[in-house]
Formats: structure tokens, C-alpha cells, sequence
């Protein structure tokens, strides 16, 4: 495997060779949970149609190795990195990391009988809707 450059934002003088990256997020326990691609398999990912790498829906309420009321043992979200948050990692050399938004991998009825892609449980799109 060959280490790939790439041009990070607001890094354009100091392009840095990456090997790996971290696709994370933060669940309700405040752990942080990661997925690590080669540099090469994510950009590949993210040049599909609609990329993303698929999480099981137990993943968000997963509490040590119970699963949490409310939580669905079936079914899979689809994980959307955000390229605008990819970084360096100053602890892991050659590695990157990104994070993304939880997306229905097939569209859902929302109550106003809209079609929807949205995932209400998804982390930062619940802290968005609180800043906002």
C-alpha cells in the first residue's frame, strides 16, 4: 500500500503524506468510535454516488455490551464523511481524520409524509438543531 497526499483545508502549503483514515464519531456514552480506511479505499469511497460506509443502527446505543432501550438490533445506517472536518492527526503519524453524518440508507416517511434521509439520533445533526 502506498501513502497518498492530500490537500487538507487550509493547509495548502503544508500537504502531508497520509497512509490511514479515521472515519469517527461520538456516541451517547461519549465514546469515541472509528472506522480506519486506507487513504486509498476512503478516497475511493467518497468518489461513489453516494458515499459512505454502512453502521449498524445498535452501533449508537451500544453501552459497554448492552444495547440501550430504544435502540434497534437491526437495520444499518449509512455513515456520510463530512470532507470539510478532515484533518491530521497529531498523535498517529500518517494518519487523518473525519467526521460524518448518519444517514437512512433508503429514504423514510418523515410525520409530514415527506421522504427523508435524515436519522434524528445522529449525533452532530442533534447539536446542530441545539445550536441553532
Amino acid at each position: 500500500m502506498s501513502d497518498l497526499t492530500i490537500a487538507f483545508p487550509g493547509t495548502s502549503s503544508h500537504i502531508r503524506l497520509v497512509a490511514y483514515v479515521r472515519v469517527q464519531w461520538v456516541d451517547y456514552s461519549n465514546t469515541v468510535r472509528c472506522r480506519i480506511l486506507s487513504a486509498s479505499y476512503f478516497l475511493d469511497m467518497i468518489k461513489a454516488t453516494r458515499p459512505g460506509m454502512g453502521v449498524p443502527k445498535a452501533a449508537l446505543g451500544v453501552i459497554y455490551l448492552k444495547l440501550a432501550k430504544g435502540f434497534p438490533s437491526t437495520g444499518e445506517y449509512l455513515y456520510v464523511p463530512d470532507i470539510s472536518t478532515l484533518r491530521i492527526c497529531p498523535y498517529a503519524p500518517k494518519h487523518a481524520v473525519v467526521m460524518g453524518w448518519f444517514q437512512e440508507k433508503t429514504p423514510c416517511l418523515k410525520a409530514e409524509n415527506v421522504l427523508t434521509i435524515d436519522v434524528p439520533l445522529c449525533p452532530r445533526a442533534m447539536l446542530l438543531r441545539i445550536v441553532r
